[in-house]
């Protein structure tokens, strides 16, 4: 592999590495449903004091929970709902989830740019 090859595989890469790092910091842990039962009143709390800053980080968490296709994608949309109620908390998760499909979709098509296209060839 050329040097050119490897550096197309360096948004995969990051995304990897993120996914490792969150789980090597005990993501499946901190994010069960147990841990969201017990600490509903704060993150309640916290919504109500702070409601534009905890709503754009909700959306950054769930672009990255999609982004690194971390299992824990349901416990967040509901955490969404909870938080912010039904309708806003499904627009939040929504845009959440488009930003982190973007997010991951770049970086497969930027890492297989030089891939698949003499492959697929042959099909169109």
């Amino acid at each position: 592999m050329t040097l050119a090859h490897l550096k197309h595989l360096l948004p995969l890469a990051l995304l990897i590495a993120g996914l490792v790092a969150l789980w090597a910091f005990g993501l499946q842990r901190d994010l069960s449903w147990t841990s969201l039962s017990r600490h509903e009143a704060e993150l309640l709390a916290i919504v109500a004091a702070r409601p534009i800053e905890v709503g754009a980080a909700y959306v950054v968490v769930y672009a990255v929970t999609v982004a690194c296709s971390l299992p824990e994608g349901a416990l967040v949309t509901i955490a969404g709902g909870l938080m912010f109620g039904v309708v806003l908390g499904g627009a939040l998760a929504i845009t959440g989830a488009s930003i982190g499909a973007v997010i991951l979709f770049l970086a497969a098509r930027y890492a297989f740019a030089d891939i698949v296209p003499p492959r697929a060839a042959p099909f169109m």
